[in-house]
């Protein structure tokens, strides 16, 4: 895809806006979740990588899995429980 897959963090208060790339250029614009902990979790459309954005530093990480290549993260949401569950496919 184009060099366009961005997070934008928005201050509600001024509308402000910040844009952060997503690592390797990944599709990520619907499978986010807030965590507990405050950082943002991100399963990118159409590979088996997840990232954590850590909104103190404002900086990506690798999260490791143990996902085949072929199975392809999907959407993210924070449970009640304070973790992130994140659905496979195909």
């Amino acid at each position: 895809s184009a060099e366009a897959n961005w997070m934008f963090l928005i201050k509600a208060s001024d509308m402000s806006v910040e844009r952060f790339a997503i690592p390797n250029n990944d599709i990520a614009s619907h499978s986010s979740a807030l965590g507990t902990d405050g950082n943002i979790y991100t399963m990118p459309y159409a590979t088996s990588r997840a990232y954590r954005f850590e909104v103190a530093t404002r900086t990506f990480s690798p999260i490791p899995n143990k996902l085949p290549a072929e199975e392809y993260t999907w959407e993210a949401w924070g449970g009640s429980n304070g973790r992130i569950y994140f659905g496979t496919w195909p």
